[in-house]
């Protein structure tokens, strides 16, 4: 669907009855938004439950982990869990 109808439906259901539609740029109902920026991850590495899981061994109560490292949401919370604290490479 294009701009203009949606701008047109819009117009013919606020319009009072039987008035004419005002000549409107689409733009000015419905300015361009620019997509937001997307975060580079490029280089960094993801670290899952799964990779925790597989990563430490049996009575560790730590995980060293790269600095710049994104750790999931899950493994965060299985490591608090398990009282494991993650501790960052210099």
């Amino acid at each position: 669907m294009r701009p203009e109808d949606i701008r047109d439906a819009l117009l013919r259901r606020l319009a009072p009855w039987g008035g004419a539609l005002p000549a409107v740029a689409a733009e000015e109902l419905l300015p361009a938004v620019p997509p937001p920026e997307k975060p580079s991850f490029k280089g960094r590495v993801f670290l899952s439950e799964y990779h925790i899981r597989k990563a430490l061994t049996p009575g560790a109560t730590h995980l060293t982990i790269a600095k710049d490292a994104i750790v999931s949401p899950l493994a965060s919370e299985w490591l608090a869990f398990k009282g494991i604290r993650i501790v960052r490479a210099p």
